[in-house]
């Protein structure tokens, strides 16, 4: 018996392994790179400097020998990219063209619309190796766009500060560049994504990515990048498979970045709600530290809370660079009474909410406002680490979809089982009371009314023998 236990085990163990196949993903550390400034004579000039920018990166192995170098998670960027001395971030990492299975070739070399401050681009290609979930390791040949950056001193500038992979600058390390965006929209065929590359290489098995917080960490510049699957397949406890929402992206801002698009964005002021913008589209940014608004929020904002707040001299506002607008106050008892900004999705079925404690940092005993106003930028929200802290979401390539675990859904059905579940309980013993007591009643009746025939029977027959008696003795003195 207990060998045919075993087999049977066996069997099981045999099937399981060759016909079902496990999920295949990829679960890697990040952490957060902050630079080091020299404080200015400008509070609010600081505040940017050392919050606007949210770097997170990971660490990748690759090349022969192997070797690990520090590649940034890009929001706003598609492909892999490697820039040789253009890294800030301390590494052991050394030229790639020291790995024996580097290979490049220069036929796109002319391609440097995005990289401008580079003009020595080439196509690569390397080993890149992966612990796996099941602690296996899987290794494969990805394809990214690679500067040597022989040319030091670059002619090419940046146009309106924006980020063209570096900064013009050249630093002592290496790092890699990993884009998340959900589709190129410039860009040739040959500048890949990451996670897909992964996924047509079968080294995992699907298109999704998602970057989880820690919830444990105090700093708030730690946790994972999970490749290849949803989350409620890595951590069953946090997340459930019943409250996930999704919504499409497809159609929609030309896929420059992943995003959602709010069907109301308001806040409420002494039981009024306040219509923030008509601009619903807030693009999902994780190299943003901070979160952008837009010039309709500045305004109801100031007019509801600030200016009050300013004309006391309890708040401050400052324009920096002539460009951007911080806020700031000075007792954390008035960003107490601040409105809490609410974000409605009709598709997420859910209302996202930051209160104070998510949109005002403390720093050296003043309160930063953590949305700044761009006059650049005055139609767009960016919603950058204050919000993708809070809220997990994860995204699926292939579907080109955003998913959320919308956790109040099921509490809300619950409620409202619960009251239907009481209702009809309620109804049940309501039937079941009346049942009982019309049968009970009918049986009481019943049993009453052969208890009085009894009586009667009695009564009569009690009568009789009296009768019968009386006769008896009459009888018996009745003169003969």
């Amino acid at each position: 018996m207990p060998n045919k236990f075993l087999n049977i085990l066996l069997f099981f163990f045999l099937y399981k392994s060759i016909f079902c196949e496990s999920d295949s993903y990829i679960v890697i550390p990040f952490n957060t790179f902050k630079n080091q400034y020299t404080p200015s004579q400008n509070i609010a000039e600081d505040y940017l400097r050392e919050n606007i920018n949210n770097t997170i990166y990971i660490e990748l192995e690759l090349g022969s020998p192997s070797q690990k170098i520090p590649s940034l998670l890009y929001s706003e960027e598609f492909g892999i990219f490697i820039l040789n001395k253009k890294c800030p971030i301390p590494s052991g990492f050394n030229n790639i063209e020291s790995s024996s299975t580097f290979l490049k070739s220069e036929l796109h070399k002319n391609y440097t619309y995005k990289f401008r401050t580079q003009k020595d681009m080439l196509l690569g290609s390397d080993i890149f190796k992966f612990q796996m979930s099941d602690k296996s390791k899987k290794q494969t040949v990805l394809d990214f766009m690679y500067s040597p950056n022989l040319d030091e001193k670059s002619s090419i500038k940046e146009e309106n500060g924006e980020k063209h992979f570096a900064d013009g600058n050249n630093y002592e390390y290496t790092c890699a560049g990993i884009g998340l965006r959900a589709e190129q929209y410039i860009g040739n065929e040959y500048e890949h994504n990451f996670i897909s590359q992964l996924f047509v290489k079968e080294i995992i098995s699907n298109n999704y990515f998602s970057i989880i917080y820690d919830d444990n960490d105090e700093s708030d510049d730690k946790g994972i990048f999970l490749i290849g699957i949803e989350p409620h397949l890595y951590d069953k406890e946090k997340y459930e498979e019943k409250n996930i929402r999704r919504i499409s992206t497809k159609g929609r801002n030309f896929f420059i970045f992943w995003s959602l698009h709010p069907d109301l964005i308001y806040f409420e002021n002494n039981g009024q709600k306040i219509n923030v913008t008509n601009n619903l589209v807030c693009s999902l940014e994780y190299n943003l530290g901070l979160i952008y608004g837009t010039k309709e929020y500045q305004d109801l904002i100031k007019q509801y809370f600030f200016d009050k707040l300013i004309l006391e001299k309890k708040c401050h506002e400052e324009i920096v660079h002539n460009a951007y607008t911080v806020f700031y106050c000075y007792n954390k008892n008035d960003i107490k009474k601040f409105p809490t900004l609410n974000l409605y999705l009709q598709q997420f079925l859910f209302t996202f909410n930051l209160d104070y404690n998510d949109l005002f940092l403390e720093k050296n005993g003043k309160y930063f406002f953590k949305i700044i106003f761009d006059k650049n930028n005055k139609m767009q929200w960016k919603l950058g680490k204050p919000f993708l802290k809070k809220y997990t979401l994860f995204y699926d390539y292939e579907a080109k979809t955003v998913g959320f675990y919308n956790q109040e859904l099921f509490k809300k059905r619950s409620k409202i089982w619960n009251v239907l579940l009481y209702i009809f309980s309620f109804i049940i013993i309501c039937v079941f009371g009346f049942v009982g007591f019309h049968y009970g009643k009918k049986a009481y009746d019943k049993v009453r009314k052969k208890r009085i025939y009894e009586i009667d029977d009695n009564y009569e027959y009690n009568n009789n023998e009296k009768i019968n008696s009386n006769s008896f003795v009459e009888m018996m003195i009745k003169p003969k």
